[in-house]
């Protein structure tokens, strides 16, 4: 096993972690785009070829229609959302080896790795679960007739709302039941 370099600090940690977040979302978002299409593409009519007729296709068709833009449409939400993410999860692995040192300068061994590597998914998950269960309520949601689209601005605002109410409420219920 390769000797471990010196203990990183926790905001070294915490940049590094932010800047491969951007770094996973700037170089996958493109992808995410065309998976999105291919999902959403509208059924097509009997006899007509379908709106895309593959990955390669819709990735063609996106750049000639928006150009590069257009593959990175709505990347601002990953961005906000990934980055603290990656960020935690660094913070989470670097603290989970910090604590299993008696030394610094202490190799730690295959399992200790795995148990930092859990200790950091433990962070993270505290930030991803919230996004997603939103992302899901989003996601679950009827098209709305065009007269309905001015509500449809608050919707994701109001999946928040719902979703706070929610948890809070478990929350409460949960700390009064355990005193």
């Amino acid at each position: 096993m390769a000797d471990q370099a010196k203990p990183i600090s926790p905001l070294k940690n915490l940049l590094a972690g932010g800047f491969g977040g951007m770094c996973l979302v700037f170089v996958g978002h493109p992808l995410d785009t065309v998976k999105v299409r291919l999902q959403t593409q509208p059924p097509n009519l009997p006899g007509q070829p379908p709106m895309y007729s593959g990955t390669f296709d819709c990735f063609r068709k996106t750049l000639m229609r928006e150009g590069i833009m257009g593959l990175y449409r709505g990347m601002a939400a990953p961005i906000i959302g990934v980055t603290p993410m990656f960020a935690v999860c660094f913070f989470g692995f670097g603290l989970g080896k910090k604590l299993q040192q008696k030394h610094p300068e202490d190799v730690l061994s295959y399992p200790q790795l795995f148990a930092a590597g859990m200790l950091s998914g433990v962070f993270t998950t505290g930030i991803m679960t919230p996004g997603e269960r939103i992302k899901c309520l989003l996601q679950g949601c009827p098209i709305a007739p065009y007269h309905l689209l001015k509500r449809l601005i608050f919707l994701p605002l109001n999946c928040v709302c719902i979703f706070v109410k929610s948890q809070l409420s478990i929350f409460v219920w949960v700390y009064f039941w355990v005193l």
